[in-house]
């Protein structure tokens, strides 16, 4: 399994995984339990099937055989052994899984390509588009993986994607981005560090006030 960790200033363990080996090699890694094996089967897609094993085989590593998962309605992993934050994304290639024992997080992966450039007006809103370059391909990334991370940190509210997700600096030096949730009863302000791997854009949020 080739895996890359990154480094985060904050009590998290941010670990990739680049799929390299086939289902039935990954399936030969390690013991997989009778539940794995039966969620796994409902999964149809090849690729998909490939990226659950994959981030299944990270946490195996990372936490222990012994670890156990339950989900969301809305298809979320939740960690109740041992009781971490866990937050989990993929693309393409690769899965990344992003493990925090203290901080509620979320974390994405989006391959870098000019193919969101068009869909501009529907990432960035009119506040962050005063304020960024929406049309240089990297920081369009940067927004739309923040936000995208910052969406999945705050699952359980019902948070509107464009307007309450709000891009409000970016530091291109320390590779840190100032979030804030601002809904009419509930304000958060929010860091996410961003890591361009293999031309690849990985994002991680965190609660915490600049």
């Amino acid at each position: 399994m080739n895996r890359h960790y990154i480094k985060t200033e904050d009590d998290i363990n941010l670990v990739l995984g680049k799929i390299a080996l086939s289902e039935q090699q990954l399936l030969s890694q390690r013991h997989w339990s009778e539940e794995e094996l039966s969620f796994l089967a409902l999964l149809k897609n090849e690729k998909r099937r490939q990226q659950w094993l994959t981030y299944r085989y990270l946490l195996a590593e990372e936490l222990g055989e012994d670890y156990r998962i339950n989900y969301l309605p809305n298809g979320k992993p939740i960690l109740i052994k041992p009781q971490y934050f866990l937050s989990v994304s993929h693309s393409f290639d690769y899965v990344a899984v992003a493990i925090s024992k203290t901080k509620k997080i979320g974390v994405d992966i989006e391959r870098v390509g000019k193919r969101i450039l068009p869909l501009a007006n529907k990432i960035a809103n009119s506040t962050e588009q005063q304020h960024f370059d929406t049309k240089d391909n990297f920081v369009l990334h940067i927004i739309w993986g923040t936000k995208e991370a910052v969406y999945k940190q705050y699952d359980e509210k019902k948070i509107n994607y464009f307007n309450e997700i709000i891009v409000e600096h970016i530091d291109f030096e320390q590779q840190i981005v100032k979030v804030k949730v601002e809904q009419q009863n509930f304000s958060q302000e929010i860091k996410a560090y961003y890591y361009l791997y293999d031309n690849y854009m990985i994002v991680v949020s965190v609660p915490i006030l600049f």
